[in-house]
């Protein structure tokens, strides 16, 4: 390639950027409030996280899909219905959560018991409820102190 191929080149890849600029500037397309595009995504989350746990249940049901894959599917909801909750609604996600994360800590207790698991279930259980149960006592405490 010679020096003016060059030039004609890198010329054309400028122009195509500033027509881009100049042009995208001018979109007269009305704006979606943000606040409304946000509740769109959150509702959409949250649909999506329900359709998750619901397949995933029906995968476990068919020996498909693992108690861990149960699990986070439940994190995906937990964490859509948490963003989209008042306080009241907060306080009570946090308590079934808690409710929960004690039943799969017994769980992966059995398991390690029974020594078909690994300890690190077990332990990953425990923080993770008494991250919950942490959360939850810091809702409880600044409600009490309104």
């Amino acid at each position: 390639m010679t020096m003016r191929t060059h030039v004609l080149y890198l010329s054309g890849i400028g122009l195509s950027l500033l027509a881009t600029f100049v042009f995208a500037g001018r979109d007269d397309a009305p704006r979606e409030d943000p606040h409304e595009k946000l509740q769109s995504l959150r509702e959409t989350r949250l649909s999506t996280s329900i359709n998750l746990v619901q397949r995933v249940d029906a995968a476990y049901s068919a020996g498909i899909a693992s108690l861990t894959d149960q699990l986070e599917a439940a994190e995906f909801r937990f964490e859509a219905e948490l963003e989209m909750a008042d306080r009241e609604g907060k306080i009570k996600l946090y308590r079934s959560a808690v409710e929960r994360a004690q039943a799969l800590e017994s769980h992966a207790k059995r398991m390690e018991n029974v020594a078909i698991a690994s300890p690190m279930h077990y332990t990953i259980a425990k923080l993770r409820r008494l991250e919950l149960e942490i959360e939850l006592q810091k809702l409880l405490i600044e409600q009490d102190d309104k």
